[in-house]
């Protein structure tokens, strides 16, 4: 149990933070409690954490989410609008994403076990990359914008979709491409983080469903101990980020959270 609350609390704290939150928790798994598992055994296990991080963007969203299914209700086509529909800019990026996504994640399925040892160091190296890849992109997104969600139009959608599939795969960070993309495309900062937020809620939830169901008819004690914990730390990190959101430069700490990451894959 004491294993998958440490992962809990990984998944609860990384999840909305700009670094890969499926990496943090293979890495933990692989080097510090010796799983040997497949590649995609690994990506399984780990998205049975999202579900705590799920449920604690739904419980802080939840007006939001309220409102979204009452749009949808009250006029369907409303997924169609081109522009300042943030249903139809959910369902177009969940389609988008998810579809790439199971692409990649079927990739996964020609790593064997006895792979993940001999490139657990190469996959250490690859995340650091990727971070500060990453952090190098938030720095260089627009710090200043001023559009919101009536400014959403479906192209958003799309590039959101393309950008979001690639974190199907452990090393490429969701919120970070995400809340990035958003920037650059002239939201503003506070409005990029609750836009990335939202988006993380269906792609989860169908991640978890469609891909993960036998793992979850399986799932233990202990496993619900660690899915709790990352509620409770990923509530509490929505709070933290939203409330310092105008005060922190996430690039810089990316970038510096890579170069760790690196020394650690030498």
């Amino acid at each position: 149990m004491f294993e998958q609350i440490v992962l809990g609390i990984i998944q609860g704290l990384t999840e909305w933070l700009p670094v890969s939150s499926k990496a943090f928790l293979i890495l933990t798994m692989v080097n510090v409690f010796g799983s040997n598992e497949t590649l995609s055994a690994l990506i399984r296990e780990a998205l049975l954490f999202h579900i705590g991080t799920f449920f604690s963007a739904v419980a802080y969203f939840w007006k939001d989410i309220v409102v979204v299914f009452k749009k949808i209700v009250a006029s369907p086509k409303i997924v169609l609008d081109r522009k300042g529909s943030l249903p139809g800019f959910l369902c177009t990026t969940t389609l988008i994403s998810g579809g790439l996504g199971f692409l990649l994640l079927s990739l996964a399925n020609n790593v064997t076990t006895a792979s993940v040892e001999s490139t657990g160091k190469a996959i250490t190296f690859l995340t650091g990359v990727l971070l500060i890849g990453t952090g190098i992109l938030q720095l260089n997104a627009k710090n200043i914008g001023n559009r919101n969600e009536k400014d959403i139009t479906r192209k958003d959608g799309i590039v959101l979709g393309l950008i979001q599939a690639m974190a199907a795969l452990p090393g490429f960070s969701r919120s970070g491409l995400t809340v990035s993309a958003l920037l650059l495309r002239n939201f503003n900062k506070v409005e990029a983080l609750r836009l990335s937020f939202l988006l993380s809620l269906p792609i989860i939830f169908v991640g978890n469903i469609v891909l993960n169901f036998s793992e979850i008819t399986r799932i233990t004690s202990a496993q619900i101990a660690g899915i709790f914990t990352a509620f409770i730390v990923g509530l509490l990190t929505i709070k933290a980020l939203l409330l310092f959101a105008q005060k922190v430069n996430f690039g810089y700490f990316v970038v510096g959270f890579g170069i760790l990451t690196l020394l650690a894959g030498f």
